[in-house]
């Protein structure tokens, strides 16, 4: 089973197509619809059970904007997905407990809190999360993050000198 037959499941589930909810059942309410805002501020950016236990997706958000969204222990967080050091995509990195990696030159981040663990003066912006109609949604910024970019790394290259 594909991704859009996945999907397409996890829609029919939630607005009642396919053993939808009886008349005594709770009523459910309209999907929005993925990448779409809901009218008090939200994104749908993906099904619940798109984003495994310990893992994480990355999704558009607001303003061109691509969150990386974390499930730890049963709990979404969702930060911005670029790097303070140069843009990379932190929501690809090597995840460890509450801490991920960004895969370019492994500046390490706090998803719960987008402190920089690497580099304590920088942040990444922390966004609020909810699940609605079994939908992850993505809300407005909680937390600021910093807007520095730079610093050392090390890439594992020697500096030749003459």
């Amino acid at each position: 089973m594909g991704l859009r037959d996945r999907l397409k499941g996890a829609v029919k589930s939630v607005i009642g197509g396919g053993g939808g909810s009886s008349a005594t059942g709770p009523a459910v309410r309209a999907v929005t619809g993925l990448g779409k805002d809901t009218p008090d501020g939200y994104r749908v950016v993906a099904p619940v059970g798109a984003i495994k236990e310990g893992a994480a997706g990355t999704y558009g958000h607001n303003n061109n904007r691509v969150v990386a969204v974390f499930l730890k222990d049963g709990k979404y967080y969702a930060v911005d997905n670029e790097c303070r050091h140069e843009d990379g995509p932190v929501g690809e990195g090597a995840i460890k407990g509450c801490l991920v990696k960004c895969p370019y030159h492994e500046w390490e981040y706090d998803f719960t809190t987008g402190k920089c663990t690497t580099q304590p003066d920088s942040r990444l912006e922390v966004y609020a999360v909810r699940v609605q109609d079994g939908f992850i949604q993505v809300g407005p910024m909680t937390s600021p993050g910093t807007s520095m970019r730079g610093g050392e790394h090390n890439d594992g290259l020697k500096t030749i000198t003459r």
